[in-house]
């Protein structure tokens, strides 16, 4: 909350123009989940410094799942030139309140975002090919929220960047409590939040709220967007109040929430074009040493993760047209490849994002079908 912009590279990349890779990988994680007023935000300073400011962060961290710099860990990311922006702004990525005489807090989450893109163009980010924007459980909702201003920051910059996004674990489904919506409109307020444009107008100003919900912000994005959910997220469980280890009288309770829970999510996954969605109950995988051994039908999720950019590389070298279709058809894994429009060049004003169909023996959208979590 004291809004510092900083920013980390792991020991493999000394500066942004130390290594001959071109692609930068821009990692908001970990998560933190966030601070809705100013007594939750002061208990949260005082209990969570770590998620409050920096100075108790730790300047040397392990690199481990696509952050890892070893190829049999991370086999398509391990020499990107790879950032870490730790969270302290308790936003959701979404704020730009700075502090003043009558307000001791500040929340910059957009603002810090924005920030180090800038700063790593001056440094030697302007030659990259492609920038993936990353991010786990808030880190994950904030690369909703703040994706498609990247990429306009980087065209307003002349940087022929082709920009994703990453977002692990932060699509949820249902507020939680009854009162979620008025603590969200709440937090907006307080952090001051940059609500991107083409959302909130889509929702008005008292829903824009809604816009921290993945299924919300997704039709509005024109960047594309790769999300990894557990079907039965331990987050989610955990803002509705239900336990998997609780009395044994309320076993169906619980039972019929995890069904309903599971179908929920998976129906809300439905318009996604990319997507890695295990049933099991866990929160966050992308930073996790074994990723990659976590498979739904056979396909992992650094897989999936490939198949997705060698499409996205294809839409964007070879089409011809400023606009194609990619008609519906049936994908390997039996699952609708839906039906988009592909731009053909990105500083076109687009009203999707760029996808293609999947390529032959390879798949990027999996969503596991079981309806209770795999254990």
């Amino acid at each position: 909350m004291q809004g510092e912009a900083c920013f980390l590279m792991l020991p493999r990349t000394l500066s942004p123009t130390s290594s001959p890779h071109s692609s930068y990988l821009l990692s908001i994680t970990p998560g933190g989940w966030f601070c809705h007023s100013r007594e939750s935000c002061e208990i949260r300073r005082a209990r969570q410094p770590h998620l409050t400011g920096s100075t108790t962060w730790r300047w040397k961290r392990p690199g481990r799942g696509i952050l890892s710099s070893r190829p049999e860990e991370n086999p398509h990311w391990w020499n990107a030139n790879t950032v870490i922006i730790p969270y302290c702004s308790s936003d959701v990525w979404s704020g730009n309140a700075a502090r003043h005489d009558k307000e001791p807090l500040s929340f910059l989450g957009a603002r810090i975002v924005r920030e180090v893109v800038a700063e790593l163009v001056q440094d030697g980010m302007s030659n990259a090919r492609t920038v993936l924007l990353a991010g786990s459980s808030a880190g994950g909702t904030g690369v909703l929220l703040n994706l498609d201003r990247v990429a306009t920051q980087l065209q307003e910059l002349r940087n022929p960047a082709h920009v994703r996004g990453l977002a692990d674990s932060g699509w949820f489904v249902r507020p939680g409590t009854h009162d979620a919506g008025k603590e969200l409109q709440t937090a907006l307020r307080l952090w001051n939040s940059s609500v991107p444009e083409r959302c909130h107008l889509r929702l008005g100003a008292d829903q824009a709220w809604r816009c921290l919900y993945g299924y919300e912000m997704f039709p509005t994005l024109t960047t594309p967007v790769f999300v990894s959910q557990w079907l039965f997220d331990e987050a989610q469980l955990e803002a509705d109040q239900v336990y998997l280890l609780g009395a044994t009288s309320e076993r169906g309770r619980r039972l019929a929430y995890l069904r309903e829970l599971g179908g929920e999510l998976r129906a809300s996954l439905q318009q996604l074009p990319a997507v890695f969605a295990p049933a099991c109950v866990a929160h966050t995988l992308i930073t996790s040493s074994t990723w990659a051994e976590v498979k739904v039908k056979e396909v992992s999720l650094p897989e999936a993760l490939q198949c997705w950019e060698l499409s996205l590389e294809k839409a964007e070298g070879k089409n011809t047209k400023p606009w194609a279709v990619v008609e519906s058809k049936q994908s390997k894994t039996g699952e609708p490849v839906p039906r988009v429009k592909i731009p053909r060049n990105r500083h076109i004003k687009k009203s999707a994002p760029i996808y293609s169909k999947e390529s032959e023996g390879c798949t990027f959208r999996v969503v596991d079908s079981c309806p209770w979590p795999t254990l």
